[in-house]
């Protein structure tokens, strides 16, 4: 099954605005910022191919992609045609 779409909430764009910021700011690597945020957005782009990759998410109805290679988990759903990315998590943050 391929999912054409991919919808981003606000939340989600939130979160991978901070994960760049916190990286390029706090720490001062920019370029490792640009490349974290580029891994996460291709792993998303592989879940449009492959949806039901991801494992069983922690809250019911979601499932989890681990970004491999770096401490975030990106948390989303399917719909009938399209997957919402709900938010972009560090592995040690909770989410409920």
């Amino acid at each position: 099954m391929i999912l054409a779409k991919v919808n981003w909430t606000k939340i989600a764009i939130n979160d991978l605005e901070s994960v760049f910021n916190y990286i390029a700011e706090i720490e001062d690597r920019p370029e490792t910022a640009r490349l974290m945020i580029k891994k996460i957005i291709e792993g998303v782009d592989q879940i449009k191919s492959f949806p039901e990759s991801g494992r069983q998410g922690r809250v019911k109805g979601t499932k989890e992609l681990i970004i491999v290679t770096t401490p975030f988990i990106v948390v989303y759903r399917m719909k009938k045609d399209s997957l919402e990315i709900l938010t972009v998590l560090h592995h040690a943050r909770k989410w409920e």
